[in-house]
């Protein structure tokens, strides 16, 4: 079942943060426990602090993911073979 920004619930008790997801032309998109959300980017949202934690790992990843291609993508590429060979 997927959740978008309107329909999670946040009980009472439950700490929260506001995020603001960097824009792009995609929503972000992730679980926690079987629970799916769809989260727009560029507009600040209140969601629970487990889902805002999990939303900030898996944006480091990807910066660090492109981060390490750089040098793979880059016009002269990169050369795979051994020196000496």
């Amino acid at each position: 079942m997927y959740f978008t920004e309107k329909e999670i619930n946040i009980r009472p008790n439950e700490p929260y943060e506001e995020i603001i997801l960097p824009e792009g032309d995609r929503p972000w998109i992730g679980g926690i426990n079987g629970t799916f959300y769809t989260i727009p980017r560029g507009e600040r949202i209140k969601v629970p602090q487990n889902l805002a934690a999990l939303i900030r790992q898996n944006e480091r990843c990807t910066v660090l993911s492109v981060k390490s291609m750089e040098e793979y993508t880059q016009a002269e590429g990169k050369n795979l073979r051994r020196k000496g060979k």
